[in-house]
């Protein structure tokens, strides 16, 4: 799966509608990790734990999915920013080392 993501210009991320609108799904997490572009819908919380434009970007239609596709397969510079700047956030925040510090901080 890393060889894939690390492959495509943009990854894509649609969660199910078992998921929307109640969380963030661990795709997310994986193709940020792996350094690849996020194209999103979405999902409650998601500008909670990344910054929306500038780690990962979020499309709210079928016709906007498209567009933004259309922008962002182009301008490699700004979406392999973006991309840097999700992984750089997934290891810094979103591990399951992070995860489990956060859960033995709230016991």
């Amino acid at each position: 799966m890393v060889e894939a993501l690390n492959r495509a210009k943009i990854a894509l991320n649609i969660h199910v509608e078992d998921d929307l609108p109640y969380k963030v799904n661990m795709r997310t997490f994986e193709i940020t990790g792996c350094g690849a572009f996020l194209l999103t819908d979405k999902a409650y919380g998601i500008e909670k734990m990344f910054n929306v434009g500038k780690e990962l970007v979020t499309y709210a239609s079928e016709g906007d999915l498209i567009e933004m596709a259309k922008y962002y397969i182009d301008p490699e510079n700004e979406r392999e920013e973006i991309a840097n700047k999700a992984q750089e956030k997934a290891y810094r925040k979103h591990t399951y080392e992070s995860r489990v510090n956060r859960i033995l901080e709230a016991i």
